[in-house]
């Protein structure tokens, strides 16, 4: 038995705790495990205060205590071997920190030796449940610690001839220079000279063809390279900090770097130190934390499956023809526990069906060496039966199969259910084909935004219509809020605020803006909330159509159901007035008709056919009336034409002339120089007569009439106004009838107060309206809007 303090000399001397290249060291201690069929195997240093794995397979952790080690202990007892089948069972063992705290069952170890065969480590295999090794098991334990004890030597070896060839002992440099996963440098504090490794540029992700200088190496926060990542440069100034302090001989550290890359980059330097010479590896552990990490996952995953899926485990011994089941497969099959059955015992003939088929699948298995899986129903009773799912794998060790291993499932449920599933499926697929179809209708415009209007996705027939940019990781999000005018950019905010305020509920809104063409087109939207599983501000999703034919035709329905009404409305006023005008005019007919024999004189017959005829032409009057308003009403076909007012009123004022002069008239007229309208001059010129003409015949007998007509465009609108200082009107009094038929303030028989109701026709028929502004004796302004060009 060697002491410690001189094992630890040994260690110390040889520099057994660096950890340089040991990918051969790696699969041995790996093959050790899978031969022993367990959860793993390390090659552990020993001294006194540290129990360092050099090696290991199956776990994570770098080193335990040494009071929590077995592997002091053999090294203590001068054994060669440590085997103990069962922690838990065993009188000194069983409450041992392997079994208490890391849960083994199973522990075996062989020394390994060095120089003058001196034990320096143990080679240590372990496992979770209970092993009773069989002799060519520990023969391969023993043959393959004298393995890794070579390779140790031989590695040793090769490090003295390197640096007595290099003379500068860089041989981890050179040695780690062909091996992926490993790097490092060389530095002498006294010379200032860096020898640096290639290799090291790509596992700090560094611009490969760059080598820095010592200065870099001890003043990284000005060096570019080593400054551009801030993982690079604190692995880099924790060197520095190594270098700075000579008391440090040794140091190691497992950094996390972060690229941007997919995966984090784990890198563990180790530094030593001798003297002015510095010595730093770099291994990217990044593979095998993430293999081991997994490995890990997948027995944690085993366990978790094992205790709560209701999926149980076996395995079946070529050699001893029995097998084992777990807990829960026992409960699956109905059985009770033990630690071993027989294939008799089970009569697996009687409660599978279709046996058959299971022997030969697990022989196919056999001899492909793959897994196997099948559903078999398995019989409980005379009417109680299960459906489970049997997986076999067959576990090869040199070519030959020792063992099956598999698992059991109840999948009766899942059975009963999957007509069910089927079922959904259909029903599933019908409603992903209707999203389909709706995100690609080209009808149908889709865009979400951010709660602050950042647009998030539009779909194809969004950006097609109003020119957006489909939304891309790589540029600024669009605020879709900018795009609309103020109006709807507050429908928008308070419909988003709606949307958060009540998550899944739904609110429509309307909404105008140009297209790619400069149309405006009127939308119609649902909007609600899309949820957010990574906690973060859901996003406010609009599904909408355009209605602008829709909305368009609706406003030409309802002005359309405005004219009828009109039109209705007329005709009960037209056709009241004139059943009241035509029964006077018949009634006075009948009269005269009566008194025809009572005229005997020539003078009486005379007075007698002038009153006939004054009826008869009042009669015409009506009928000329009616006709010319249902001709108004009727007449779709209107001859619109380009007008140009000022030679139109020119026109007007010229029929008047001798009016004008007679009553000294001041006429003014302001129209525009650019002032051609679009109408029906024939239309314009009655109208504009009979205002002309009202204003001159209830002009003022004290003073000079003064007449003004003016034009002016507005808001797609033409206003014409005609305004006078004459008499003016009571509107108090007047102001229903004005427009009506057969209303005057003249009570001459010359004025049968058909003109104004006459012109009122005609400007409702040119889509316009006209209206009075009157006081009683200072004048009166008619005022007519009509559409700025052809509707």
């Amino acid at each position: 038995m060697l002491p410690e303090h001189e094992r630890d000399a040994l260690i110390e001397k040889q520099q057994l705790l660096e950890k340089i290249q040991e990918l051969g060291i790696d699969q041995l201690t790996k093959s050790i495990a899978n031969q022993f069929g367990v959860l793993g195997a390390t090659l552990s240093i020993v001294t006194e205060n540290r129990v360092w794995f050099k090696s290991k397979y199956g776990i994570l952790i770098n080193e335990i205590e040494p009071d929590q080690s077995l592997s002091r202990e053999l090294l203590k007892s001068g054994n060669k071997h440590l085997i103990i089948e069962h922690l838990s069972g065993d009188e000194i063992y069983c409450n041992h920190p392997l079994h208490t705290i890391y849960g083994l069952e199973f522990f075996a170890a062989a020394q390994l030796y060095l120089e003058d065969s001196l034990p320096f480590g143990v080679l240590c295999v372990f496992g979770t449940e209970p092993l009773k090794p069989n002799q060519k098991q520990l023969k391969a334990l023993s043959s393959t610690a004298d393995q890794i004890g070579q390779l140790i030597k031989n590695e040793l070896t090769e490090r003295e001839e390197l640096a007595h060839d290099f003379g500068k002992e860089s041989f981890i440099i050179k040695k780690t220079s062909p091996v992926e996963e490993f790097g490092g440098f060389y530095a002498n504090t006294a010379t200032n000279e860096l020898q640096w490794n290639p290799e090291n540029n790509r596992i700090l992700n560094i611009k490969k063809d760059w080598t820095p200088k010592f200065h870099d190496l001890v003043n990284p926060i000005f060096c570019k390279h080593f400054n551009a990542n801030n993982g690079v440069l604190k692995l880099i100034n924790d060197i520095k900090k190594l270098i700075d302090n000579p008391e440090i001989s040794r140091h190691s550290k497992l950094y996390q770097l972060n690229f941007s890359l997919p995966k984090i980059h784990h890198i563990h330097m180790i530094y030593h130190r001798s003297g002015d010479a510095i010595f730093v590896v770099l291994k990217d552990e990044t593979n095998f934390l993430e293999l081991a990490e997994q490995d890990n996952q997948k027995k944690v995953f085993i366990q978790e499956v094992e205790s709560l899926s209701g999926i149980g485990g076996w395995q079946f011994e070529l050699a001893k023809q029995n097998v084992k089941f777990t807990g829960n497969a026992c409960k699956i099959l109905n059985i009770a526990p033990k630690p071993a059955f027989s294939l008799p015992f089970l009569h697996l003939n009687k409660r599978v069906k279709e046996y058959d088929e299971l022997k030969n699948g697990i022989k196919q298995a056999l001899e492909s060496k793959k897994m196997y899986s099948g559903d078999y129903e398995y019989i409980l009773g005379k009417t109680l039966n299960k459906t489970v799912r049997i997986k076999a794998k067959p576990i090869f060790i040199n070519q030959k199969c020792e063992r099956l291993v598999g698992t059991i499932q109840d999948i009766t449920e899942d059975k009963a259910n999957l007509d069910m599933l089927s079922l959904l499926k259909a029903d599933v697929q019908q409603q992903v084909d209707f999203y389909k179809s709706l995100v690609n209708n080209s009808h149908v415009f889709i865009f979400q935004l951010a709660p602050d209007g950042e647009l998030m996705y539009s779909n194809k027939q969004f950006r097609s219509v109003f020119g957006t940019n489909e939304p891309s990781g790589k540029d600024p999000y669009e605020n879709e809020l900018l795009k609309y005018q103020p109006k709807n950019r507050v429908k928008i905010q308070k419909v988003i605020q709606e949307c958060l305020q009540s998550p899944g509920s739904s609110f429509p809104i309307m909404l105008d803006r140009k297209d790619t063409s400069g149309k405006n087109r009127i939308t119609r939207w649902d909007c609600s909330t899309i949820g957010d599983s990574a906690g973060k501000a859901p996003g406010i999703l609009f599904i909408g159509v355009d209605i602008t034919e829709l909305q368009e035709s609706k406003e030409k329905l309802l002005g359309l159901l405005d004219e009828i009404t009109l039109h209705n409305e007329q005709l009960v006023e037209l056709s009241e007035v004139l059943n009241h005008n035509v029964r006077s005019q018949v009634a006075n007919l009948q009269g005269l008709l009566n008194l025809m024999g009572l005229m005997k004189t020539a003078e009486e017959k005379m007075d007698y056919f002038n009153y006939l005829d004054q009826t008869v032409q009042n009669l015409n009057e009506i009928t000329a009336i009616v006709s010319s308003v249902l001709h108004i009403q009727n007449n779709k076909n209107l001859e619109y034409e380009e007008v140009n007012l000022q030679d139109l009123v020119d026109a007007l004022i010229m029929e008047f002339i001798e009016d004008i002069l007679s009553h000294s008239i001041v006429v003014a007229i302001d129209i525009p120089v650019e002032n051609p309208i679009v109408s029906v001059k024939r239309y314009l010129h009655f109208v504009l007569r009979e205002l002309i003409s009202n204003a001159i015949r209830f002009r003022k007998m004290t003073e000079p009439l003064h007449l003004s007509i003016a034009m002016r465009r507005a808001s797609g609108k033409v206003n014409i106004t005609v305004s006078d200082n004459g008499k003016g009107i009571d509107m108090a009094i007047h102001k229903d009838s004005i427009f009506k038929l057969y209303q005057t303030l003249d009570a001459t028989p010359k004025h049968k107060g058909t003109g104004l109701y006459l012109s009122k026709m005609r400007v409702l028929a040119l889509g316009g309206s006209i209206h009075l502004e009157s006081t009683s004796g200072q004048g009166s302004t008619f005022v007519i809007e009509l559409p700025d060009e052809k509707n």
